[in-house]
């Protein structure tokens, strides 16, 4: 059996961490996150790397289901094809589709009964079964991550050098810790005008929707592993921190239940 790393890491700083790994390593461990070495392969360098990090509120309380993922731009021989085009347009991720769409993770299936779903991503049944969307996913989607319940993600076989990574959170859809419209309004996100009630609206200017939360950021991405007189080699970490970044502060609520009597 090979040697098991468990990696430390500093939350909220984002830096690249250089590990120095044995091919007979069995796995490494870092935030709530593991790698085997069966996921990787052996040659001098990685022509790939990974990025692992956290989506976080509250200073530094973890946020699951946000989806994290690298923008990759239209190819030009895509360009010319109208079915692609009429779905994945984007060359920035601020490029919009034929219906006001911008660039973004978000599903437009509903996750429970009362969830107002906005979003694009192609559903696991478009990518089953329809030609278009499994290559677009295939060919633009293949890096995307979701958080798990710790907040945290990881993107294995990333392209090496400069990338854009995108992070979308509805903050109506993150498990049990979701927020109502009346939650936004009270903690200042959002006004009476913004929601439909006790539903939040859908739209296709993702912007205008208070629990829509969008952050891109710029990393540069280093090889996983190799000979450290080759490359540079490191693990990449990027954090997505909603108050820091968005001014987004989740406060929770409660509560209080009881009865007065007397004899």
């Amino acid at each position: 059996m090979g040697d098991s790393y468990r990696i430390k890491t500093e939350l909220g700083i984002n830096k690249s961490i250089n590990v120095q790994l044995d091919q007979e390593f069995e796995f490494l461990e870092i935030l709530s996150l593991k790698i085997q070495q069966t996921d990787i392969y052996t040659r001098s360098c990685a022509d790939y790397g990974v990025l692992v990090g956290r989506v976080t509120a509250n200073n530094g309380f973890g946020i699951p289901n946000a989806r994290v993922s690298i923008f990759i731009p239209i190819e030009q021989v895509d360009e010319s094809n109208p079915l692609i085009t009429s779905i994945y347009p984007y060359k920035s991720p601020n490029d919009k589709n034929e219906d006001g769409y911008r660039y973004n993770l978000l599903p437009y299936t509903p996750s429970y009964s009362k969830h107002s779903a906005t979003g694009t991503l192609p559903s696991r049944s478009d990518v089953l079964t329809g030609g278009t969307a499994v290559e677009i996913y295939d060919k633009y989607y293949r890096f995307t991550s979701k958080t798990n319940d710790s907040g945290d993600y990881m993107i294995m076989g990333v392209p090496l050098g400069q990338q854009t990574i995108v992070m979308d959170v509805d903050l109506s859809d993150i498990g049990e810790f979701s927020l109502t419209p009346q939650d936004l309004i009270r903690i200042g996100l959002a006004t009476e005008a913004q929601v439909a009630g006790n539903k939040f609206r859908t739209s296709s200017d993702l912007n205008s929707l208070p629990q829509i939360i969008n952050l891109v950021k710029n990393a540069e991405i280093s090889p996983l592993w190799g000979d450290p007189e080759i490359c540079d080699i490191s693990i990449n970490r990027l954090d997505f921190d909603l108050r820091d970044d968005a001014n987004v502060d989740i406060q929770p609520t409660s509560v209080c239940m009881g009865s007065i009597f007397s004899t």
